[in-house]
């Protein structure tokens, strides 16, 4: 149909329709239709973005007279469509020139949430972690669930990546950094020490998941070592945080043993093991080779606790030796040392050595205690030792590689009681030192000697009651002392007579305590010295005694002021020489301001002489008769005084019999004395 205006067609038209207006009817065009008056109609918006809520959303294309409305609805993130048609597509057309149908299009994005992260600081277990991830949706009541990725099981650095099924939601800060630190293992007791019982002993480790067990094994007296280390040095840590193999350790310390007959002494003796041996009963023991061969291992030590108990020692002529820096301790009980007599000592500590003597009661037969060499050392500790010997602790000087010894005596008391009373109770004459404190010395020739050393004296009581009398001769004559003890009698006596022996100073100083000599024999009357003090011989050591606070009971002696003696009680006469004879009469003479006291009666001169026999002549010297006299026996003046400088004063202290005695000659005075000299006589 082709017609210039309108066409109606409410039929069926099988071909093309074209008209020069509208086109319209109900009826069927079965070709092209092609109306000249056609709308334009403008295309609306077809598309809209939302982002996932949760809820329903929707885009609506609302309708005109040209189409009808479209709307399109959605709820998950995803792209949701509608269809928009033209209602006339005859006569109108799109703005695009179509009268195609469009596509309304509703896109629903997923909702971004960012991802927390914990637990990122993980620490080895053993089985494969992840650090945690969380997300807030945002949405009430609505949770997602995340998967984490490269969980690890060693321990070190790693990433991590959260991911989710639920395509509604996008993830930011999806992946992270985590650590897992090797686990902290505790270190378990690694030492224990157990004491020597004879038998193995063992020190175990148990094993755990994290190391191996270990086990120390030993028997003897030591230190035994095994390794302890982890299974995993990678993923494990011991708790000091590093992953060295630990050293396990057993210490066997010396033991203890009891025995209570001889045979179970020599048995324990001859195991190093036992640092202490107890007695049980008391033992009578003559088996001192193994005594000495115990007291002789290197570096040693073995202390003998006589647990109340007696220890009886009876082989003669045996010395218990500590040697080689071996310590031996005799402690708690009664120790009869009748192994040595007289000057044989019955123990001595050689070079580095040492021996204790604790809570004993001691008596010996023999010299106690000898300290011989350089850091020998001899301790007594609340003692009491009694000996009929002539030592308790003496040293010997027969070489200076015995110098250097160490004597400590603390709250004791020592006492020798010989048979004939020859007896020094202490005795140094080598370079070392000599400590004694708050103890008593009771002695009988001598109480303390110091020859050569430094001896140090404080609150210490020396007593000495003199009995024996074949060595007075050394009170006159200090340059004929022998070794030892063959010195002046006294209670201490300081200082040496020689210059190529005993080669040290002789240095004593005392604090407080108190210094007695005396005697019942009318013979030792004049040798009562309770310090005696000389430096003779041509060495160029020195001799001096310090007290202080000090008392003292009997003669002080200065010989011939070759000592210093300094802190004596006021009032307290200092004796420069006791004499016997006209030499050393004569001798003591030639010392100024000096006090000579007489020990014995003196002959002067020569028989048939006729020479003066005693010249005094510009000094002043002091002579105390003791009850003894003087006597010429040649033919002339027993004492002459002359010079106007000389002044002699004369006295009998002892028992009045004391004189002078002219000669037998023309001449035969007395005593002369010239003008401008003068003598005072008293008593």
């Amino acid at each position: 149909i082709t017609a210039s205006g309108d066409v109606v067609n409410n039929g069926s038209v099988t071909g093309d329709v074209t008209a020069g207006g509208s086109v319209t009817g109900d009826g069927d065009i079965g070709g092209n239709v092609e109306a000249g008056d056609v709308t334009v109609v403008e295309i609306p918006t077809l598309t809209s973005s939302a982002t996932y809520s949760g809820a329903a959303q929707t885009f609506t294309v609302a309708a005109t007279d040209y189409y009808d409305a479209v709307t399109v609805t959605g709820t998950d993130a995803d792209t949701y469509t509608g269809t928009l048609s033209l209602s006339d597509k005859v006569n109108t057309k799109w703005s695009d020139g179509t009268t195609d149908d469009k596509t309304v299009t509703l896109t629903i994005a997923p909702k971004s949430v960012a991802v927390v992260w914990s637990n990122m600081s993980l620490t080895y277990t053993g089985r494969a972690q992840a650090p945690t991830a969380t997300v807030d949706t945002g949405i009430t009541g609505e949770t997602l669930t995340l998967t984490v990725t490269s969980a690890q099981t060693n321990a070190g650095t790693y990433t991590a990546t959260a991911s989710t099924t639920n395509e509604n939601y996008t993830l930011t800060n999806a992946t992270t950094s985590f650590t897992i630190a090797p686990m902290e293992i505790t270190v378990p007791t690694l030492t224990k020490t157990v004491a020597y019982n004879g038998a193995e002993q063992t020190f175990t480790i148990a094993a755990t998941d994290y190391y191996a067990a270990v086990t120390v094994r030993g028997t003897n007296a030591d230190v035994y070592t095994e390794t302890l280390a982890l299974r995993d040095k990678a993923n494990t840590v011991w708790a000091d945080g590093t992953t060295a193999d630990k050293t396990v350790t057993l210490t066997i310390t010396r033991g203890t043993i009891d025995v209570g007959t001889a045979e179970e002494l020599t048995e324990a003796l001859s195991d190093s093991g036992y640092s202490t041996i107890r007695l049980t009963a008391d033992i009578e023991y003559t088996n001192l080779a193994a005594l000495n061969t115990a007291v002789q291992a290197a570096n040693g030590s073995l202390t003998i606790d006589l647990n109340d108990n007696t220890l009886t020692l009876t082989a003669n002529g045996t010395t218990i030796t500590a040697q080689n820096g071996f310590e031996l301790t005799i402690a708690h009980g009664e120790l009869i040392a009748n192994n040595s007599t007289y000057t044989k000592a019955c123990f001595s500590a050689e070079t580095d050595s040492t021996i204790t003597f604790e809570d004993l009661l001691v008596t010996s037969t023999g010299s106690v205690l000898l300290p011989r060499g350089d850091a020998a050392e001899i301790n007594i500790i609340d003692s009491n030792i009694e000996t009929t010997g002539v030592y308790v602790v003496g040293t010997n000087a027969a070489t200076e590689d015995n110098y250097g010894v160490e004597i400590n005596i603390d709250h004791s008391t020592l006492t020798t009681k010989a048979a004939d009373g020859d007896s020094c109770v202490v005795m140094i004459n080598v370079a070392g030192t000599l400590n004694i404190k708050d103890t008593d010395i009771i002695g009988q020739r001598q109480g303390v000697i110091v020859r050569a050393g430094t001896a140090t004296l404080d609150n210490v009581y020396i007593e000495v009651d003199l009995k024996y009398t074949a060595g007075t001769a050394h009170d006159s004559n200090p340059s004929g002392w022998l070794s030892g003890n063959e010195v002046a009698y006294g209670a201490l006596i300081v200082g040496n007579n020689t210059k190529s022996t005993y080669n040290a100073d002789a240095i004593v100083k005392m604090t407080g305590g108190g210094i007695t000599c005396t005697t019942s024999v009318s013979a030792l009357k004049g040798h009562t010295n309770a310090i005696y003090a000389v430096r003779v011989g041509g060495s160029d050591n020195t001799t001096s005694v310090t007290l202080s606070g000090t008392k003292v009971s009997g003669q002080v002696v200065n010989y011939n002021k070759t000592a210093t003696i300094t802190g004596l009680p006021s009032g307290t006469t200092v004796i420069t020489a006791l004499v016997s004879s006209a030499d050393e009469l004569e001798n003591a003479l030639a010392v100024n301001d000096s006090y000579i006291v007489l020990v014995d009666d003196i002959n002067v001169g020569v028989s048939g002489s006729t020479n003066h026999s005693v010249i005094i002549s510009g000094i002043s010297v002091t002579i105390d008769f003791n009850g003894h006299t003087i006597t010429n026996v040649g033919a002339q003046i027993a004492f002459y005084v002359t010079g106007s400088d000389t002044v002699v004063n004369l006295y009998d202290n002892g028992d009045g019999a004391g004189g002078i005695y002219g000669g037998s000659g023309g001449n035969n005075m007395a005593l002369r004395v010239d003008a401008g000299a003068t003598v005072n006589i008293y008593g």
